[in-house]
């Protein structure tokens, strides 16, 4: 199928010389979305490469060039629970400004016949109507302009039959020789959409999305990463009551929240800033080493099981979470992190390691202190 810009599409998209849009991907410049993302350089690398092959796909129309932000690279962002996949997809979005679905692979009764209606909706909003190109074989043809689809939690796919039914259509939209999709509306030929999928069980997945997909790991941040994040959000405090934020929380999205509520505090109660520390720390249940009060029930559940540990179904009940809690919030806890490695072991049954007694330890003589 020869390339088909509508008369919408090209008024849609910019003029952006060469020197303009590699400004974008220099995290140096403050123009780069990617300008203050502290942490994980390799992979910002990586990703700002990728978007760079898409500037460069312009197309001459005659009295111009058309730069459509094309992604021929379809990524899998990979990292823990609250590992910041969504905030680095954001970060492309914005670099892109193309017309972007946003996916969830958790919600309920999904199909592919709806997640079509929800990208008319889309292109409509973005003044470029989705209208067939053709007809073949009894089906209208259509031929998508440069956008953007993201699919997060792509792992909970596999656990319904409709959730399968998607996943392998979204496998064959970034097939090399196919790049379509079949649904009641249509055949729709794929090659200008880019995928972007996040999951923190990469595992789990479908062999064929480990060869389809670019994956791009995104580490937990370093101590020294937390720091700055919460400096950088809050540039009126102290380095010690950064330091201390990012002791109490681990994790960044945590710590940001954190610094949100410290700023609260002291300017509702009229406290210091240590004393809101404190109190922040209380409400939220955060007792240290990046664990609350749910990861140390934990460790106190385990620790008084002794060596032959718990299965994961009654340390949830000991611990009074479901099971949605412990696997994204709980769990992380207790795995290598900033200040520690496993905390506990996993096979069929959970077991407390000799770290997990050290730091169980650490915590409970610090709160023995703090009392």
């Amino acid at each position: 199928m020869n390339l088909d810009l509508t008369a919408q599409t090209v008024k849609y998209f910019p003029v952006l010389k060469p020197f303009e849009w590699a400004a974008l991907l220099n995290p140096k410049n403050k123009e780069c979305k990617f300008h203050d993302y502290i942490g994980n350089k390799r992979t910002k690398q990586a990703v700002l490469t990728l978007i760079g092959s898409a500037f460069g796909m312009n197309y001459d129309m005659g009295d111009r060039m058309i730069c459509t932000r094309e992604m021929h690279e379809n990524i899998a962002l990979v990292s823990e629970a609250s590992g910041g996949k969504t905030d680095f997809w954001r970060r492309v979005r914005d670099t892109l400004e193309l017309p972007h679905l946003e996916i969830d692979g958790s919600e309920s009764g999904l199909t592919i016949d709806k997640l079509v209606e929800r990208m008319e909706t889309v292109l409509d909003d973005a003044g470029i109507p989705l209208v067939p190109v053709g007809h073949m074989n009894g089906e209208d043809i259509y031929y998508p302009p440069p956008m953007l689809w993201f699919i997060d939690e792509v792992h909970n796919f596999a656990k319904t039959p409709s959730g399968r039914v998607i996943a392998q259509r979204l496998l064959k939209m970034v097939e090399g020789k196919d790049r379509t999709l079949i649904t009641a509306k249509g055949r729709f030929d794929c090659r200008r959409i880019g995928l972007v999928i996040a999951t923190n069980r990469w595992g789990e997945l479908d062999a064929a999305f480990k060869t389809r997909f670019t994956k791009l790991r995104l580490d937990r941040h370093t101590r020294d990463d937390l720091v700055q994040i919460v400096q950088a959000n809050n540039p009126k405090f102290p380095l010690d009551i950064c330091q201390r934020i990012a002791d109490y929380t681990g994790l960044a999205r945590k710590a940001i929240t954190f610094a949100e509520w410290v700023r609260q505090a002291q300017s509702t109660h009229g406290i210091t800033l240590e004393a809101a520390v404190e109190d922040v720390a209380d409400q939220m249940g955060c007792v240290g080493k990046g664990i609350d009060r749910l990861g140390l029930d934990a460790l106190r559940a385990l620790d008084n099981s002794g060596d032959g540990g718990l299965s994961q179904e009654n340390l949830v009940t000991a611990i009074g979470c479901d099971v949605a809690d412990w696997k994204e919030d709980v769990k992380p806890q207790l795995g290598p992190n900033i200040f520690h490695g496993p905390l506990v072991e996993v096979a069929r049954r959970h077991v407390i390691t000799a770290e997990g007694r050290t730091i169980l330890a650490d915590i409970e003589r610090s709160l023995l202190a703090r009392a």
